[in-house]
């Protein structure tokens, strides 16, 4: 893998941080709702934001490709963001950050990499395959009273 990739994942994990902070600090004080909907706007407009500075100050060219398929795509990924801010949301606001974290992320890992498996063939190596057990471990300890 490429520095880049490290990069690019560390500001993943920074972002994620400020989105569960957050999710965690507005549970009383505003509806989850209004809540998703300010988020998806701030969203948008800082995709907006950075493909402005992508295209206009790096001079990089950025192709408009868009077909059927990709906006089918789009539009489930998007219901998928929906479910997902939604449900962690709610998931924080009764079960807590630490246990509520720890289930999504332990819990997309797993099913990602089984949709990855038959989907695109994706090899699960032995390592990979001890990664998911000890992070389906981890998730039992950070759960515990």
């Amino acid at each position: 893998m490429h520095f880049s990739w490290f990069i690019f994942a560390l500001l993943a994990v920074l972002g994620s941080l400020v989105y569960n902070l957050s999710m965690k600090l507005a549970g009383n004080h505003i509806n989850p709702f209004i809540f998703t909907v300010a988020l998806t706007f701030v969203g948008l407009a800082g995709h907006l934001v950075c493909l402005a500075f992508y295209k206009f100050y790096l001079n990089e060219g950025v192709s408009i490709q868009v077909d059927k398929m990709g906006l089918w795509l789009a539009v489930a990924a998007g219901l998928g963001i929906v479910i997902i801010d939604l449900g962690f949301f709610f998931a924080v606001r009764s079960g807590g950050l630490m246990a509520s974290t720890g289930f999504w992320v332990i819990g997309s890992l797993v099913i990602t990499t089984i949709a990855s498996y038959f989907l695109f063939k994706e090899a699960i190596t032995p390592a990979k395959l001890a990664g998911i057990v000890l992070g389906v471990a981890s998730l039992f300890l950070l759960t515990r009273p």
